[in-house]
């Protein structure tokens, strides 16, 4: 077989249709709730780095730090419009490309503003790839995604660099239950731009004072799950639970230690059994 054969991923354009749609709704959504809006920055706070940084300096320099965030409003519609758009199926790789832009314009912001340690990078680089897909036209029977691989791909490598971040920083600490314990304890503290209610704080602490040995299993659970996990999703049988066990611990994390994992709800997408390959047969 071709190598580069190996590389298509041949779906039925209906089905690249429902995953155009599926995928803007919710990304659109995850940006709304993930994006945090600045309005103003003391210049100790004001830490612009990345892509973005260039831009960002220029225009401080000519208009000054506010039109900056006097663009957000704008910004944050501009994105939603672009995924709908998209949606819809008008120029889907113009929009894909608009709202990459102009998330990581957004994202880039709050993170020169407040030092987020989860900017939502998944997400832009998943736009960007939307961008290069050749979505179909009603004229094509089968439509050819490669990027899908690549998506994929990148969905497995989030979680298994988290994991080996997590071995190889703190692995003893991590795997003895120790590491989950402070974090429940001290999240609130560590992500102080949130507003945990009474009931998460309770939930933790609860969560923190069950025995150790149970710690242990949660402590060393979340670092094997996040090694071994996603390479089970290319095994069909086993990947709904696969899916299930990380959304899981994905949900419970954002709850627990208020971290957002926005860029990743919409990788799930992608591996999702209505968009599996479709079997060409005699085309």
């Amino acid at each position: 077989m071709n190598r580069l054969g190996t590389l298509s991923f041949r779906i039925t354009q209906e089905r690249a249709v429902r995953l155009r749609q599926v995928y803007s709704l919710i990304t659109a959504l995850s940006f709304l709730d993930a994006y945090e809006v600045v309005t103003k920055v003391s210049d100790s706070q004001w830490n612009p780095n990345g892509l973005m940084a260039p831009i960002f300096d220029f225009v401080g320099r000519s208009w000054g730090r506010e039109v900056l965030f006097q663009l957000q409003p704008y910004s944050v519609a501009l994105v939603v419009l672009a995924l709908l758009v998209a949606a819809v199926g008008y120029k889907p790789r113009l929009a894909f490309a608009v709202a990459a832009v102009f998330s990581l314009f957004c994202f880039s912001l709050t993170v020169a503003a407040r030092g987020l340690r989860h900017p939502e990078a998944p997400m832009i680089v998943s736009l960007f790839l939307c961008a290069l897909m050749p979505w179909s036209s009603q004229k094509e029977r089968f439509v050819d995604l490669w990027t899908i691989h690549l998506q994929r791909a990148l969905f497995v490598f989030v979680f298994v660099a988290s994991g080996l971040q997590k071995v190889w920083l703190s692995g003893a600490e991590w795997l003895g239950g120790d590491a989950l314990k402070h974090h429940l304890l001290w999240a609130q503290l560590a992500y102080a731009h949130t507003e945990p209610s009474a009931f998460q704080l309770g939930f933790n602490q609860m969560l923190a004072g069950l025995p150790d040995l149970l710690i242990v299993f949660l402590g060393g659970g979340v670092v094997v799950a996040e090694l071994l996990l996603p390479f089970f999703l290319y095994v069909k049988r086993v990947r709904a639970g696969a899916l299930f066990l990380l959304l899981l611990m994905v949900v419970l994390f954002r709850f627990t230690l208020f971290v957002p994992f926005n860029g990743i709800y919409v990788l799930f997408v992608f591996w999702l059994g209505a968009f599996d390959r479709d079997e060409a047969v005699g085309t």
